[in-house]
């Protein structure tokens, strides 16, 4: 079936917000679809923009082609079966980036990824009005992160975010000194006053 660019971006349209459809039947090489078409499929899976613009993407949607049919099942519904000849890695006639994206969303912590992925610096200065009670938060997002290896990134992912993690820390304690000098003041005197009494 040809539905073209338009075909394609009305797909894309109805697809926001989707959490529940992850197999889209359609055979890329005859859809008709161009560069921009899969453009907006690439938007959809993971909208570069923003940091909350990559969270609110597609993270449900994992495979795009011809390769599944349906066999109505004798009990009711119809039955999503893959043919005989998928590899599990075959995306013929879908641009690489869109594939990856894919890929990504088979994963656990897609939307994580995907943020870690597009967005390096992240902007730690946002949360400085929570002064540190959002320290452990930060510094756990990043540590979730690192011990899970996503099955489709590079080995160089987790030394990438055990880096990226470091250099937040130092932004939000760097943005926050006096704050991070004081709790650190404060803890020496708590231990001096502990090891009085215990004497």
């Amino acid at each position: 079936m040809n539905i073209g660019d338009e075909g394609a971006e009305a797909l894309v349209d109805g697809l926001r917000g989707n959490t529940t459809l992850k197999h889209l039947v359609l055979t890329p090489n005859m859809a008709g679809i161009t560069s921009t078409g899969w453009t907006a499929f690439s938007r959809l899976l993971c909208d570069t923009s923003s940091i909350n613009n990559t969270y609110r993407s597609n993270h449900t949607l994992e495979h795009i082609g011809d390769d599944y049919h349906y066999v109505s099942d004798p009990f009711g519904g119809p039955k999503l079966f893959r043919s005989g000849n998928y590899s599990g890695e075959c995306f013929p006639g879908i641009p690489p980036a869109v594939v990856q994206y894919l890929k990504i969303n088979k994963e656990n912590y897609a939307a994580k990824i995907k943020i870690g992925r597009c967005h390096p610096e992240i902007p730690v200065e946002v949360f400085f009005g929570y002064k540190l009670k959002f320290l452990p938060l930060l510094v756990s997002w990043f540590v979730g992160f690192g011990t899970r290896k996503c099955s489709n990134c590079q080995n160089s992912t987790t030394r990438e975010f055990q880096r990226r993690e470091l250099s937040a820390v130092y932004k939000f304690i760097r943005g926050m000194p006096m704050l991070a000098v004081d709790g650190q003041m404060r803890l020496k005197s708590s231990c001096g006053r502990k090891r009085k009494f215990d004497e």
